[in-house]
């Protein structure tokens, strides 16, 4: 399975996460397992946009320390071609 390893308990922007994968054009809405620091999981899909940017969806999760967080929706730039990925912002369905 494809994981996203989070280096927090949650995404904001800024944050970078690590793809064991790399994401090709053709993939649209692929299912992803979302790691965490505190060892929450989450599941999510992404929708490429382009070649070093996508769209990230995340089902809603609780931390471990027992905080819900609802679904939500990210925009995500990849740092020079690497396996890190950084979120640049909520993504809004326009």
């Amino acid at each position: 399975m494809r994981h996203i390893n989070f280096d927090n308990t949650h995404i904001y922007i800024g944050c970078l996460g690590k793809f064991n994968f790399r994401p090709l054009m053709e993939c649209v809405y692929m299912e992803v397992i979302i790691d965490f620091s505190d060892g929450a999981i989450s599941t999510g899909d992404i929708e490429v946009i382009e070649p070093d940017q996508i769209n990230m969806y995340v089902a809603p999760y609780t931390t471990v320390a027992g905080t819900a967080i609802a679904a939500k929706a990210w925009v995500l730039q990849n740092i020079e071609k690497s396996d890190v990925w950084k979120v640049t912002e909520k993504y809004i369905d326009r």
